[in-house]
């Protein structure tokens, strides 16, 4: 990834699909790096989402 395609994914807004999407993978049992990989976000990105969700695996 280059280094503005990495400051793009990091200041990509979080859409309703997006959380969505992670909170189906969360309940599919999906690792953090699975979401990650998934939603095209830095495992850190979806942690902190998480955290802001208050969602736990």
């Amino acid at each position: 990834m280059t280094d503005a395609a990495a400051i793009s994914a990091v200041h990509r807004r979080w859409t309703q699909g997006d959380i969505t999407a992670l909170r189906s993978g969360i309940g599919s049992g999906e690792t953090l790096e699975q979401l990650a990989t998934a939603l095209g976000r830095d495992p850190i990105a979806v942690m902190t989402m998480m955290d802001r969700l208050r969602l736990r695996f």
